[in-house]
């Protein structure tokens, strides 16, 4: 196991509360998060060395060769191109960040900011946004020749930009209204 730890880094596209399904194929459930880090970062050679050592562990002499083919057709997790959507755009938040997607059929281990008290969905962090540290296992897939990263836990640690932001109410989309019977 080449478990690394990626501080400080960006959480987007999160799925760490509830499992959903992978590109909407049932029975595929599974929590998720894409991680942001500048390029060229402390971070970013923290996961290529992990990279290097899931492909190590695998096998210990052809393990590198295998991760350079696997890095030439795209089968890794960790890539420093700047993700796009489906019309070419570069995402929000995504120019100049390395970017590791992650996942798990587990729902990965939450922690707040002192690493004991766990988080759920409504203490409303981590948010696509935050500033997190990151535990992933890092490893070969021999099934489809590949290196994946293995979400095992997510600490929030800092307000972040969010990247989404949804409607709230205020006290002026109320006015008084006149009392009725509605029966």
């Amino acid at each position: 196991m080449a478990k690394v730890k990626l501080e400080r880094v960006l959480l987007r596209f999160e799925d760490i509360f509830v499992a959903r399904p992978y590109k909407n194929q049932p029975n595929t459930e599974r929590f998720s998060a894409t991680l942001l880090m500048p390029i060229g970062g402390t971070e970013a050679k923290k996961m290529q060395d992990a990279m290097l050592r899931g492909a190590k562990e695998f096998s210990e002499d052809k393990g590198p060769a295998l991760l350079k083919k696997a890095i030439s057709v795209g089968n890794v997790p960790f890539s420093e191109e700047p993700r796009t959507d489906k019309n070419g755009d570069v995402y929000s938040g995504f120019e100049g960040m390395a970017s590791v997607s992650s996942h798990n059929k587990q729902r990965p281990i939450l922690r707040d900011r002192d690493g004991v008290t766990p988080l759920v969905q409504a203490d409303g962090r981590p948010y696509a946004g935050a500033y997190v540290h990151a535990i992933l296992d890092v490893y070969w897939d021999k099934r489809f020749d590949r290196i994946n990263a293995k979400l095992l836990g997510i600490q929030f640690v800092a307000d972040g930009p969010a990247f989404a932001k949804s409607a709230e109410a205020t006290d002026d989309d109320f006015e008084a209204e006149e009392e009725e019977s509605l029966v």
